[in-house]
């Protein structure tokens, strides 16, 4: 059984919908994320841009 890519369109500028099975998700990129969280200046925030920058230097 083959998986269809899913489709995806962009709605604003650095998020896209997504669908896949019937079900829509927004999605944001992770450059988009890192930079709201920054923003945010909460110790949870910081903890989770430490992880996120670092899942994505793992990535390259």
């Amino acid at each position: 059984m083959s998986q269809r890519a899913p489709r995806a369109t962009t709605i604003l500028p650095g998020i896209r919908r997504v669908s896949q099975f019937g079900v829509h998700f927004l999605v944001a990129s992770v450059d988009d994320i890192i930079r709201s969280k920054e923003s945010t200046g909460r110790a949870k925030d910081e903890d989770d841009v430490l992880l996120l920058k670092e899942l994505k230097r793992l990535q390259k």
